[in-house]
């Protein structure tokens, strides 16, 4: 015959055990510190192109850019750069076989947007748009690279279309053209 054993939970003393907590205090220490060492600065470089929409939605607010290129970027290889900006500041993100980066734009100094060619009846009005860029965060093997940079942006228009009044106050403006992302290495003074 079967005898049905039953378990009881109970109390045992630490006396004989050994305390971990000072041990993973120290894994710990020793896991940040290796982190923290294998961050590495970064200069990203190069030239993607591709495609960008723009949308202006009245006189006084900036025209927001999306965009979508592809090319080689330094140091990660074919890439495609895609992000967002206005003439102050914005975002990329760059992804590449190994892994991503991500970009922070913020307006160059004492640089604006400016037009090529200056008379306008010789071809389309070429906006270029001066930015620094800081390294916020990567995933793969760029996962603890960090630096900063200098990035043009140019924007050819091809296709403009007044859309007139809509769910803004005012007329809006999209267009479509190429663009062109030039990364310059050259790192930032820490400002």
């Amino acid at each position: 015959m079967r005898r049905n054993m039953q378990r009881m939970p109970r109390f045992e003393t630490l006396e004989s055990m050994t305390l971990l907590s000072s041990v993973a205090a120290a894994v710990h220490f020793e896991t940040a510190h290796i982190a923290k060492a294998a961050t590495r600065s970064i200069e990203v470089g190069g030239e993607v192109q591709g495609y960008y929409s723009s949308i202006s939605i009245t006189s006084v607010a900036p025209t927001i850019y999306a965009l979508a290129a592809h090319g080689t970027i330094t140091p990660i290889g074919p890439a495609t750069v895609t992000g967002s900006f206005h003439t102050a500041r914005g975002h990329l993100i760059i992804v590449g076989t190994g892994g991503s980066l991500n970009l922070k734009l913020t307006k160059a100094p004492s640089t604006s947007a400016s037009d090529s060619p200056d008379d306008a009846s010789n071809g389309p009005i070429i906006l270029v748009y001066d930015f620094t860029y800081k390294i916020t965060a990567g995933t793969g093997q760029y996962k603890h690279d960090r630096g900063t940079g200098k990035v043009v942006i140019t924007t050819t228009p091809g296709l403009v279309s007044p859309t007139g009044p809509g769910i803004y106050s005012g007329p809006t403006t999209t267009n479509v053209g190429r663009t062109t992302l030039t990364f310059n290495p050259t790192p930032v003074a820490a400002g």
